[in-house]
């Protein structure tokens, strides 16, 4: 290679890097800070056809945008529970509860956040790696909550505010106003969602295996008058300790949680999410196991309960 075919060749791969330089990555298309809404699903990477004025009967998507990725915000945590709140007309925390990210979507500056979705569309709930807390009423946060919501609205135009709280600071918000004389439409999606969610219940996944603790549990539970136990998943990684007061307070006992699985009197399959305490000696071990919250009913599909 002579000096003048190199000098060319040094001369483009400048002009390459200089290109690079200022060529935004994918994640550079996001919008700044907050949160924008659609009457089609958004690509993050592309966001399009973006409104804030809707009618009652449109379906709304949203995504949700901070400025640093989870991970960075939250201090390095590898589950990340973000707090979602919706308000509506300023009366506040109408709707809230955590979505807890994990695995690669800590990484990311986004959520995708359906609002009230198509049916057929909807991308809530089904990945492991996104898990929706339950707020009032037992509901999930999400479309079921929002759709709740919306379901209740009177005659008229409403403004819609969701925002993520983080103690004293929102590291996002976005609104948009939405019309109409009927929001039935709002409360017929709530109703699929939650026929959908149903079919779909499965035991909450095991984080600890203790067969010694499982049988003691069963027995608990027997004594408890429960009509016999098909399952149990111990749903918490290790014991949460409780203090006295809080802080550095001496510890009293200490606590885990399962959920349980049973066939009913009526012939239907539920679980129960039951909390399990054992209380400090004087000794300074712990006491015997006791069962010291049930927790509500929650169907599961016959065919899902080996899942």
């Amino acid at each position: 290679m002579n000096k003048s075919t190199i000098r060319k060749w040094l001369g483009a791969v400048v002009v390459l890097m200089s290109v690079l330089a200022v060529c935004p990555v994918a994640s550079a298309a996001l919008p700044g800070a907050g949160v924008y809404f659609s009457k089609t699903p958004i690509d993050p990477n592309n966001p399009a056809g973006l409104s804030k004025s809707f009618q009652a009967g449109d379906p709304i998507y949203g995504l949700l945008v901070v400025d640093k990725s989870w991970r960075e915000l939250y201090g390095g945590k590898t589950e990340i529970p973000v707090m979602v709140v919706m308000a509506i007309d300023d009366q506040d925390m109408l709707e809230y509860q955590y979505i807890t990210l994990k695995g690669p979507l800590v990484n990311n500056r986004f959520m995708v956040l359906d609002i009230a979705p198509e049916p057929a569309r909807m991308t809530a709930y089904k990945d492991p790696n996104m898990v929706f807390g339950e707020g009032k009423g037992n509901r999930k946060i999400g479309p079921i909550g929002f759709t709740f919501r919306l379901g209740e609205l009177g005659t008229g135009t409403h403004t819609v505010q969701i925002y993520v709280r983080d103690f004293g600071t929102k590291h996002a918000e976005g609104s948009f106003a939405i019309q109409g004389s009927n929001y039935a439409y709002y409360a017929g999606l709530n109703q699929k969602y939650l026929n959908a969610d149903a079919q779909a219940v499965t035991l909450p996944p095991a984080k600890m295996t203790d067969k010694q603790m499982d049988a003691t549990m069963r027995k608990l539970l027997l004594n408890a008058g429960w009509p016999g136990v098909h399952r149990i998943h111990i749903v918490d990684k290790d014991w949460w300790y409780d203090r006295h007061s809080g802080g550095d307070s001496p510890i009293v006992g200490r606590h885990i949680a399962a959920a349980a699985l049973y066939k009913d009197t009526d012939g239907k399959y539920y679980y129960r999410l039951c909390t399990f305490e054992q209380r400090k000696l004087i000794t300074g071990g712990f006491g015997a196991l006791e069962l010291t919250d049930q927790g509500r009913k929650i169907p599961i599909p016959a065919e899902n309960i080996d899942k």
